[in-house]
């Protein structure tokens, strides 16, 4: 069994972790709101059995921003891809 917990030294302590299956996230437009406002945390989505994190995903200000993670089931890493301001920075890996 995979167990994760969520640290991050560039997140603020009190930044939001949501689901992605919460009602009040809305992922569909360029800008991604929470409660109708832009979202600065984590979203993150689990796999079918709700015990792995399957991917972690950093917004500020509605923006992709920060470190992407994705995971195998069992918790292994698939790939990590960083953001600044909405665009892809970096190596992929």
């Amino acid at each position: 069994m995979f167990c994760f917990i969520l640290v991050s030294c560039s997140e603020p302590k009190d930044s939001l972790v949501v689901s992605f299956l919460n009602p009040d996230l809305d992922l569909s437009k360029s800008i991604v709101l929470y409660k109708n406002a832009p979202l600065s945390g984590v979203v993150y989505g689990l796999s079918s059995n709700a015990l792995d994190t399957l991917w972690l995903r950093y917004y500020k200000e509605g923006l992709k921003s920060g470190v992407w993670k994705q995971y195998y089931p069992g918790g292994k890493l698939k790939e990590i891809r960083k953001f600044v301001k909405n665009k892809k920075e970096g190596n992929y890996r």
